[in-house]
């Protein structure tokens, strides 16, 4: 059975339009042209797909109906013209962008639009930030020293049955030194780490100083089979930046514990509020 051709409205929210192919007093048709237009529209932009922006945005399709189609620019292909292009294509090779593959779909987005809508469209906020404390400390070998020997000590105490009390009182110990060990600010620092049970950092917009991520996850994929609560803890823990779009697709880093600093230094978490206080 034959696929019924959509037709589409001249006046519909930022579809580009293209005419349908007519023939002249002379009886010349000009589909031929029309056909080589559309082809350079699509190897020069057009040429992202409600798929693609799905895999992008890790969202449904009707998401991309609901929220992008009326917003992005786009040209909409039906059967017939798409079966038309497809035949220019194969006599012609006309398909540079995405040679031998045959046109599939509808909608056939601007991808200078669509990134600049996204970025117009995307909140970013974050509640934390990880500090290197060396980085306030008036000796960093000292420090370094001082964290060497407390990890020495635990590995003793936890060796030796792990009491409780004893690692309490060593945390206790070390804390004490390193904050002797800071200038003001990183004793202020030091004095507002996070309790990551509590994640009640103030939410601090920072859409103008952050980009957008090279590729975007949500929680479900980094959930995975861990705990949705230590999940949440780690994120908070790194100062992930969160993504809001369209007021309503939240989404992360796929790399958010790589914006962390190196682990070999002294890395505390303090709320984004305390920093940017101190900056």
């Amino acid at each position: 059975m034959k696929k019924k051709s959509r037709s589409k409205s001249k006046d519909e929210p930022n579809l580009v339009w293209i005419n349908k192919p007519s023939i002249n007093d002379k009886n010349k048709s000009n589909a031929f042209k029309i056909g080589v237009n559309t082809w350079t529209m699509f190897n020069e932009d057009f040429n992202l797909t409600i798929r693609e922006i799905c895999h992008i945005l890790k969202c449904e399709r009707k998401w991309v109906l609901n929220n992008i189609k009326d917003n992005v620019k786009h040209i909409f292909l039906n059967n017939d013209f798409r079966l038309f292009l497809n035949n220019l294509d194969k006599y012609n090779h006309l398909n540079i962008y995405n040679p031998g593959n045959y046109l599939k779909d509808y909608y056939y987005f601007s991808r200078k639009d669509f990134f600049k809508w996204l970025n117009d469209n995307t909140k970013i906020t974050r509640q934390t930030i990880q500090i290197n404390i060396e980085n306030y400390s008036k000796s960093t070998n000292k420090l370094r020293k001082l964290k060497e020997n407390y990890f020495n000590k635990e590995k003793e105490i936890i060796e030796d049955g792990a009491n409780a009390k004893k690692l309490a009182a060593l945390k206790l110990q070390f804390e004490l030194e390193i904050y002797s060990l800071v200038n003001d600010i990183g004793k202020h620092l030091l004095e507002n780490i996070v309790i990551l049970t509590k994640r009640d950092a103030s939410v601090i917009d920072v859409t103008n100083q952050e980009e957008l991520p090279n590729e975007f996850t949500t929680i479900k994929i980094l959930k995975e089979d861990k705990s949705l609560e230590l999940l949440y803890r780690k994120l908070y823990f790194h100062g992930s930046l969160k993504y809001t779009i369209a007021d309503s697709l939240v989404r992360y880093d796929t790399d958010y514990t790589e914006r962390g600093l190196n682990t070999t230094s002294h890395i505390i978490t303090v709320p984004y509020e305390v920093y940017l206080s101190l900056i």
